[in-house]
Formats: structure tokens, sequence, C-alpha cells
């Protein structure tokens, strides 16, 4: 799973969640940066990342630059500061909380419920973002 909760300037909080079957691999990196690249339209961004090999490759590193896209990387051992972990924790405890899954699709499908929950409570995304230390005046 990848999530990505963003924030512009008087605009509400938002969230972008995607699953795969795999663990991602570089080529998933790009498609995924690719994506963003869309998403955020030219606006200049600051992505704050996780120490995955691929988020360090200098490939993507290039990529993300030639949008304006800035890479962060938090410090080895912090996923207090990574915003997203505070969404796994959220799914974890609630929709994926004593969740047996039949199969992946079982277990998309109910990750899937958590993210659209999410998504209309703004509340939960500010509060993933205060939660990892992240400001934007006033949210």
């Amino acid at each position: 799973m990848a999530g990505l909760i963003y924030h512009w300037s008087g605009k509400p909080t938002k969230l972008t969640f995607e699953i795969i079957e795999k663990a991602y691999r570089l080529p998933d990196i790009l498609r995924w940066c690719r994506r963003l690249v869309r998403v955020l339209a030219g606006k200049k961004a600051i992505l704050i990342w996780d120490r995955l090999q691929a988020h360090r490759s200098k490939v993507v590193k290039a990529v993300l630059a030639a949008h304006g896209i800035e890479v962060v990387l938090l410090p080895g051992y912090a996923p207090q500061l990574n915003p997203t972990e505070w969404l796994w924790a959220n799914l974890k405890g609630s929709e994926l909380a004593n969740f047996c899954a039949e199969d992946i699709t079982d277990a998309e499908t109910e990750a899937r419920r958590g993210a659209k929950r999410i998504r209309r409570r703004l509340s939960l995304l500010d509060g993933f973002l205060a939660g990892a230390g992240l400001s934007f005046g006033s949210l």
C-alpha cells in the first residue's frame, strides 16, 4: 500500500491511496511519481518520504526535481514523523482490526473502504499531519 496525504494553503487536506499486490520497486515508484506530477499540476511541493531505497534513487530525485518537487527524507527509525504511518495505524485500528481476509482482494476491499472513510473526515487527515509535527498555519 502507498498513501500520500497532501495539503495546499487554503485548500482541504487530501489523501491519495494505492494498493499493489507486491513490494514497491523502482518502476512502481516512478509510475507513482508521474501520478503525483499530474495531481500537482505544476505546483511546487515538498515530498516527505521514508528511506525506502527506491525513494532515494537518482532517477526518482531527477524526475521529481524536474517538476519542482523537493524530496526531504525522514530520519531512520522515526515512523512517528511520517503522516502516512498515522493513516496505517487508523486503518489497522478500524477497518482492519480483527479482520481476517479470505484473500488479497478481500483485504484490499476493506482497506479501500477505510481510505474512503478517512477521505471524508478532513479532521483525521489534518490530525495525521499534526500528529507527525507538521503545521501549515491554520489547518
